[in-house]
């Protein structure tokens, strides 16, 4: 097991349903810091993190990483249901920038999907601690197909930032002690 990933830290920032037009849904230039997951009920869309173009098809899923010049629209009404969330190591390298992932995906259990997708919506309008804790967990479980592609090459960006987790392990370990 990647002894780093006992770092990560997620946080969900905005979630809902949203029925969308053409007229409304449609940006250039979307360098937001945050991540988002893209579920498409219905209709169709486009949506073009770091210059890659991906056709939103319904029943699909999609991760869209924090920055990279993001784009998106839909040519006709759609249903999406998303989520806006923080995923960092140490709190404050980018997951995207330390693991391979794919942007696209058709859930395995398309039932099941949508209803941990309910229930994430539901955990996020929560103030109980019990909800958000769950959240967390069903966003954990929602992303982690996304990432299961080890043979994906690591960027010059992952591979650097690799090299730099030891030096943020011992700080996070000896925060309590004078560091040299």
């Amino acid at each position: 097991m990647d002894e780093y990933l006992a770092h990560v830290e997620i946080q969900m920032i905005e979630s809902r349903v949203s029925n969308l037009t053409p007229a409304y849904w449609r940006r250039e230039g979307d360098n937001r810091p945050h991540a988002r997951i893209y579920y498409i009920k219905h209709g169709s869309g486009f949506i073009r993190p770091y210059g890659r173009e991906y056709r939103l098809v319904p029943g699909r899923v999609y991760l869209v990483p924090p920055r990279g010049d993001f784009a998106y629209g839909c040519e006709q009404d759609m249903q999406i249901w998303w989520m806006h969330f923080a995923a960092t190591l140490f709190g404050f390298v980018d997951l995207f920038d330390y693991l391979p992932y794919e942007v696209e995906r058709t859930p395995e259990d398309p039932g099941g999907f949508e209803r941990r997708m309910v229930r994430l919506l539901e955990a996020a309008k929560s103030g109980r601690p019990a909800d958000q804790l769950e959240g967390t967990g069903i966003l954990l479980q929602l992303i982690a197909p996304f990432f299961r592609k080890p043979e994906a090459p690591l960027t010059a960006r992952q591979e650097g930032i690799r090299r730099f987790l030891p030096v943020l392990r011992h700080i996070d370990e000896n925060l309590g002690r004078r560091i040299s």
